[in-house]
């Protein structure tokens, strides 16, 4: 029977396949969206992305309406209100699949998520009457205002006020980077009431002052709308007023988790698409007489970003079924349940931003080789490479940086572990001692996938000495040892990609056919392998960021001990991947 993984405890215990979701595991509710998702995106959204792209915001506007038809931009709100109500790992298959689309999904994804989510989570009954109901059938576009000119990664340094004056608050400032905010109807705009008090407000477009700025000239993903929102003494009613004063805090920082994981699902989602492309063009280009999808050198370039995507889709839908088990216990009933699912969020915020990461880098990746495989050709724009290659770069970048997502992975892990939350002391310690020890452990090799499994095993032990000897270096200032906690946060995020994947292949073949069982064993071999090798790097950086002499030299002999990975088969699994994707043309699962 499947057991509850709480955030952050896949560090300090063996999980197994019965404890994980799996894209396998979609019941027929969801195939059928994720069909109808697919039907819509083909049909209506792929054969215009050139006009998106040319700002066609009416085009934007008109889809994003037939969005609202088929009920997909409702998935996260509840009944009451006109919503689907549906689970978490849904509204990832909705994203992803939209993020097929290129700019047209960062519109999508910003209304349905970060534009949205503020609302549904902290709006009052009245709040939500007045305004859920045009926004999640597409008659408005919302958008999310946290960013300003002068405040970035620092995100409550803010310098939009609000004043009370009678029934209405003044909001005073500029905000910066704006998705939706040319085409937006609907803001969730963060201030400090009195210029100390963080506070979330409700600003409808129509209230005078609110002024959206001209589009941003960017580098990629044209075809959304990003201005800055310019508000000059805008009268805001007391009761648009959104959760309790002075905790804008809690909602930026949830609703951001959220976003973190979605942001995950729709890259993976971009992925598949470029994927299509990559292997088209391959498999219609010829040097030397045959199609270039016949030489070696360009099948290792599919069957490495294939495993990476099958790591990063398993990472993603692994954390969403965490989430839908731990949202599972509450009643949704109860007048308190977005306050205890706001609590259930935060506590997978370290997997949120690991997602964030792995999932964005791993797009990144896939768009430089594919790019490299249509050659000369990928860098003309009349190709479709080149604006995939433009419109992937903002992903590591909003949602939070990726350098300060990764410093909030060991963070937050070390937060859990001195409020007791997470044994990590304890099981830092037993890892020590087994290092000192002698280890005469085989893995059972008539089963499947043992050494994978234990490869992941190997690794939680590499995390656990490195962040047993950093805190017992640095203690209490090892939060300002930014290089040191980068390399942990980098191990950890391997660490939870790796075991995703290996979990999802033991568990998909128990249901898979005969020909899937070696795709689903060639690609849990191929993601050890990448895992283990950046994992190893990221380790040993650490470890010589942390100690020196024989203490640096047993944390070194114990990251060599740990991976070792009997990689035996990898070049057939690497050809098999390759095969299967270029014989379908696109991502085999």
């Amino acid at each position: 029977m499947a057991s509850i993984v709480k955030g952050a405890e896949y560090l300090v215990r063996q999980v197994l396949p019965e404890d994980i979701f799996i894209p396998e595991d979609f019941d027929e509710e969801q195939r059928q969206i994720l069909e109808t998702t697919k039907t819509f995106v083909e049909a209506e959204i792929l054969p215009v992305v050139d006009q998106i792209d040319q700002q066609d915001f009416d085009k934007v506007k008109e889809l994003m309406t037939g969005c609202g038809e088929l009920g997909l931009l409702m998935t996260d709100a509840p009944e009451a209100y006109g919503g689907l109500d549906l689970d978490k790992v849904t509204s990832l298959i909705v994203a992803s699949e939209i993020s097929r689309t290129g700019a047209f999904s960062v519109t999508f994804t910003a209304h349905t998520g970060i534009g949205t989510l503020p609302l549904v989570y902290y709006g009052t009954d009245e709040q939500k009457s007045r305004y859920l109901e045009k926004i999640i059938t597409g008659e408005w576009i919302a958008a999310y205002c946290l960013t300003e000119p002068g405040s970035g990664s620092d995100a409550l340094a803010v310098d939009t006020y609000a004043t009370l004056e009678g029934d209405h608050y003044i909001l005073n400032g500029t905000k910066q980077f704006i998705t939706n905010g040319g085409i937006a109807d609907f803001y969730t705009i963060f201030a400090k009431i009195d210029k100390e008090h963080f506070t979330a407000f409700l600003v409808e477009r129509t209230f005078a002052g609110v002024t959206p700025g001209p589009e941003e000239k960017k580098l990629g993903i044209k075809g959304s709308s990003t201005t800055q929102i310019i508000l000059d003494n805008v009268k805001v009613p007391k009761e648009n007023l959104l959760g309790e004063i002075g905790q804008g805090h809690k909602i930026a920082f949830n609703i951001l988790n959220i976003g973190r994981l979605k942001l995950g699902a729709c890259v993976n989602g971009a992925s598949r698409q470029v994927l299509i492309e990559g292997a088209t063009y391959a498999n219609d280009r010829k040097q030397f007489g045959q199609p270039i999808a016949n030489f070696g050198a360009i099948q290792e370039k599919f069957a490495d970003q294939v495993a990476n995507l099958f790591a990063a889709e398993s990472f993603a839908f692994r954390l969403a079924g965490n989430i839908d088990q731990a949202f599972a216990s509450l009643d949704k009933k109860a007048p308190d349940y977005y306050k205890e699912a706001e609590k259930k969020l935060e506590e997978y915020s370290t997997e949120c931003a690991a997602a964030k990461v792995f999932c964005s880098e791993q797009l990144a990746s896939m768009v430089d080789e594919m790019l490299q495989v249509f050659g000369g050709y990928g860098f003309l724009e009349e190709y479709p490479l080149a604006r995939a290659y433009r419109d992937e770069r903002i992903n590591r970048i909003y949602e939070g940086t990726n350098e300060i997502n990764r410093l909030l992975v060991p963070s937050t892990i070390l937060k859990k572990a001195l409020k007791g939350e997470l044994p990590l002391q304890k099981f830092a310690t037993l890892a020590f001692e087994a290092l000192l020890a002698p280890n005469f452990d085989e893995p059972d090799l008539s089963r499947p996938l043992a050494l994978e499994m234990k490869a992941v095993a190997n690794a939680k032990q590499i995390f656990l000495i490195l962040a047993g000897a950093a805190v017992q270096k640095h203690m209490a200032k090892l939060k300002d040892e930014q290089e040191m906690l980068l390399a942990a946060a980098d191990v950890a995020i391997e660490l939870y990609a790796m075991e995703s994947a290996v979990l999802r292949a033991a568990k998909a073949l128990n249901k898979a056919s005969e020909a899937k069982k070696g795709l689903y064993l060639a690609l849990a071999k191929v993601v050890v392998f990448s895992c283990l090798e950046r994992l190893g790097t990221a380790a040993k950086k650490g470890a010589y960021y942390i100690e020196e002499g024989d203490n640096l030299a047993l944390i070194l002999s114990g990251i060599r001990r740990y991976t070792k990975y009997d990689a035996a088969g990898l070049l057939a699994a690497k050809r098999l991947i390759a095969k299967t994707t270029l014989e379908s043309g696109k991502y085999p699962l």
